[in-house]
Protein backbone atom coordinates (compact mmCIF):
# COMPACT_ATOMS: atom_id res chain seq x y z
CA UNK A 1 0.00 0.00 0.00
CA UNK A 2 1.40 3.55 -1.73
CA UNK A 3 1.91 5.75 1.53
CA UNK A 4 0.06 8.90 2.02
CA UNK A 5 1.38 11.84 2.36
CA UNK A 6 -0.45 14.96 1.32
CA UNK A 7 -3.97 15.72 2.03
CA UNK A 8 -5.00 16.13 -2.04
CA UNK A 9 -3.92 12.26 -1.97
CA UNK A 10 -6.61 12.00 0.79
CA UNK A 11 -9.04 14.32 -0.76
CA UNK A 12 -8.30 12.11 -4.48
CA UNK A 13 -8.98 8.89 -2.44
CA UNK A 14 -11.61 9.65 -0.98
CA UNK A 15 -13.67 11.02 -3.86
CA UNK A 16 -12.67 7.82 -6.01
CA UNK A 17 -13.97 5.36 -3.48
CA UNK A 18 -16.94 7.18 -2.87
CA UNK A 19 -16.27 9.17 0.10
CA UNK A 20 -16.94 12.95 -0.57
CA UNK A 21 -17.60 14.89 -3.90
CA UNK A 22 -17.36 18.22 -4.49
CA UNK A 23 -20.85 20.13 -3.73
CA UNK A 24 -22.51 21.09 -7.12
CA UNK A 25 -19.78 19.06 -8.94
CA UNK A 26 -22.07 18.21 -12.30
CA UNK A 27 -22.38 22.38 -12.24
CA UNK A 28 -18.68 22.77 -11.79
CA UNK A 29 -18.94 22.91 -8.13
CA UNK A 30 -18.38 24.92 -5.33
CA UNK A 31 -15.21 25.99 -3.50
CA UNK A 32 -14.53 24.19 0.13
CA UNK A 33 -17.87 22.74 0.32
CA UNK A 34 -18.72 18.48 -0.43
CA UNK A 35 -21.12 16.17 0.16
CA UNK A 36 -20.74 12.62 1.73
CA UNK A 37 -21.03 9.79 -0.92
CA UNK A 38 -22.28 6.12 0.77
CA UNK A 39 -19.08 5.61 2.43
CA UNK A 40 -18.96 8.52 3.51
CA UNK A 41 -22.10 8.94 5.22
CA UNK A 42 -21.74 5.82 7.11
CA UNK A 43 -18.01 6.79 8.03
CA UNK A 44 -19.80 10.49 9.62
CA UNK A 45 -22.49 8.73 11.36
CA UNK A 46 -19.96 6.04 13.15
CA UNK A 47 -17.98 8.93 13.97
CA UNK A 48 -20.50 11.24 15.34
CA UNK A 49 -22.31 8.09 17.18
CA UNK A 50 -18.71 7.36 18.85
CA UNK A 51 -18.41 10.60 20.07
CA UNK A 52 -21.97 11.59 21.20
CA UNK A 53 -21.57 8.24 23.45
CA UNK A 54 -18.31 9.15 24.80
CA UNK A 55 -19.37 12.52 25.15
CA UNK A 56 -22.94 12.88 26.26
CA UNK A 57 -24.35 9.40 27.04
CA UNK A 58 -20.86 8.19 29.39
CA UNK A 59 -20.88 11.41 31.39
CA UNK A 60 -23.59 12.97 34.01
CA UNK A 61 -22.99 16.44 33.55
CA UNK A 62 -23.26 16.96 30.25
CA UNK A 63 -26.84 16.72 28.41
CA UNK A 64 -27.20 16.94 24.09
CA UNK A 65 -28.54 19.38 22.45
CA UNK A 66 -28.90 20.32 18.60
CA UNK A 67 -30.13 23.63 17.46
CA UNK A 68 -30.04 25.56 14.08
CA UNK A 69 -27.14 27.92 13.18
CA UNK A 70 -29.88 29.62 10.62
CA UNK A 71 -31.53 31.81 13.38
CA UNK A 72 -33.16 35.27 13.48
CA UNK A 73 -30.40 38.29 13.45
CA UNK A 74 -31.63 39.48 16.83
CA UNK A 75 -29.59 36.33 17.94
CA UNK A 76 -26.55 36.99 17.14
CA UNK A 77 -26.99 40.41 17.85
CA UNK A 78 -27.56 39.88 21.46
CA UNK A 79 -25.06 37.13 21.20
CA UNK A 80 -22.34 39.75 20.84
CA UNK A 81 -21.75 37.51 17.54
CA UNK A 82 -22.03 40.66 15.07
CA UNK A 83 -20.15 42.95 16.77
CA UNK A 84 -16.77 41.01 18.14
CA UNK A 85 -16.60 38.46 15.92
CA UNK A 86 -14.46 39.01 13.47
CA UNK A 87 -11.32 37.51 12.10
CA UNK A 88 -8.95 39.38 9.87
CA UNK A 89 -7.60 36.98 6.50
CA UNK A 90 -4.57 36.86 4.79
CA UNK A 91 -4.31 35.49 1.31
CA UNK A 92 -1.48 34.23 -0.04
CA UNK A 93 -0.73 34.73 -3.10
CA UNK A 94 1.85 32.29 -3.99
CA UNK A 95 0.25 28.90 -2.43
CA UNK A 96 -3.25 30.21 -2.33
CA UNK A 97 -3.27 29.84 1.26
CA UNK A 98 -5.80 31.63 3.79
CA UNK A 99 -4.86 32.10 7.34
CA UNK A 100 -5.99 34.18 10.16
CA UNK A 101 -3.95 37.81 10.41
CA UNK A 102 -3.52 37.15 14.27
CA UNK A 103 -2.31 33.86 13.98
CA UNK A 104 0.18 34.41 11.13
CA UNK A 105 1.41 37.60 13.45
CA UNK A 106 1.74 34.92 16.34
CA UNK A 107 3.47 32.33 14.20
CA UNK A 108 6.12 34.28 13.00
CA UNK A 109 6.77 35.84 16.46
CA UNK A 110 7.13 32.57 17.63
CA UNK A 111 9.29 30.96 15.10
CA UNK A 112 11.47 34.38 16.36
CA UNK A 113 11.53 32.83 19.94
CA UNK A 114 9.10 35.83 21.14
CA UNK A 115 6.05 35.94 22.15
CA UNK A 116 3.45 38.45 20.66
CA UNK A 117 -0.18 38.99 21.98
CA UNK A 118 -2.25 40.31 18.77
CA UNK A 119 -5.81 40.04 21.01
CA UNK A 120 -7.74 42.92 20.41
CA UNK A 121 -5.62 45.14 18.11
CA UNK A 122 -7.82 46.75 15.04
CA UNK A 123 -6.89 45.58 11.22
CA UNK A 124 -4.69 48.77 10.51
CA UNK A 125 -2.55 47.88 13.47
CA UNK A 126 -2.58 44.19 12.41
CA UNK A 127 -1.30 45.03 9.19
CA UNK A 128 1.37 47.61 10.31
CA UNK A 129 2.59 44.50 12.12
CA UNK A 130 2.65 42.63 8.88
CA UNK A 131 4.35 45.40 6.83
CA UNK A 132 6.94 46.13 9.70
CA UNK A 133 8.18 43.14 9.90
CA UNK A 134 7.56 41.78 6.20
CA UNK A 135 5.47 38.80 7.69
Amino acid sequence: MAKITKLDDIVSLCKRRGFIFQSSEIYGGLANTWDYGPLGVELMRNLQDSWWDFFVHKRADILGMDTNIFMNPKVWEASGHTQSFTDALIDCKNCQHRTRADHLIQNYFQSQGKEYQVEGLKLAELDEIIRTNKI
